[in-house]
């Protein structure tokens, strides 16, 4: 599964399609509790979550984007889990991240000037603690953001595929801050 949520409360749910397309799409508040995500990077350096909405070839049309209004209020997360996987370097690399909390605040895809603040908190292959903190407007292309992680007492074996590939040695043991 891509995506399994639990339970998902929207407030405020105000959606406008016409002729299949969508017109717009208004959320006062959300919340997520109990879900899971996986989120890959493929061989060619995409996140998988980004081909969801399916671009418009044609030269001269609108794109979906430009021409729907998106808006966002506040999003809330409690204990999720995300599969990560990078497929991109060699050896491939996965992480585990659970107990994933926090807060995203509104969006809009109308304007790039405007970053929602992000805050998550969560555990990385059992082992570590994540912090993410920052801002970002994920419905704008290219995505702005200004984001911040950090990883404390991660076991370094876990990272072994990224240091093979990017320092040329592997990782026997040791922690992380």
């Amino acid at each position: 599964a891509l995506l399994d949520i639990q339970t998902l409360n929207m407030s405020d749910l105000d959606l406008g399609v016409r002729g299949g397309a969508l017109q717009h799409l208004k959320v006062s508040e959300t919340s997520m509790r109990d879900f899971f995500a996986r989120v890959a990077i493929n061989e060619q350096g995409q996140v998988n979550l980004q081909s969801l909405v399916k671009a418009d070839t044609a030269p001269d049309a609108p794109s979906a984007e430009a021409s729907a209004l998106i808006e966002l209020g506040p999003i809330g997360v409690v204990n999720g889990r995300v599969l990560f996987s990078d497929r991109f370097i060699r050896p491939n690399y996965s992480a585990d991240i659970t107990e994933l909390a926090g807060s995203l605040g509104a969006l809009s895809n109308q304007s790039r000037d405007v970053l929602a603040a992000l805050s998550l908190r969560g555990k990385v292959a059992g082992s570590g603690s994540l912090q993410v903190t920052g801002r970002i407007n994920p419905l704008t292309r290219p995505v702005a953001l200004d984001v911040r992680g950090q990883v404390r007492d991660l076991e370094l074996p876990q990272l072994s595929p990224y240091s093979s590939k990017y320092a040329g040695y592997g990782i026997e043991r040791g922690k992380l801050s």
